[in-house]
């Protein structure tokens, strides 16, 4: 039900900008990819072996969203 939702909220909330949903969209891909990059340097800039610093980022992407 999480993953349908993730997939569908985005259109609904471009449904209002029918002129430029198209822009909408591509700024929203765009905003996602860059906030993947960053939690993804968050993971590789620590020095750790274990799988700590991405379970505490993936829980602070969790707590933020």
């Amino acid at each position: 039900m999480t993953f349908r939702a993730a997939l569908t909220q985005p259109a609904l909330a471009m449904e209002p900008l029918k002129r430029t949903a198209g822009g909408a969209a591509a700024l929203m891909g765009t905003l996602q990819f860059g906030l993947a990059a960053a939690a993804a340097l968050g993971v590789s800039a620590t020095p750790s072996a274990t799988a700590l610093p991405m379970a505490s980022v993936i829980a602070a992407c969790w707590c933020c969203g």
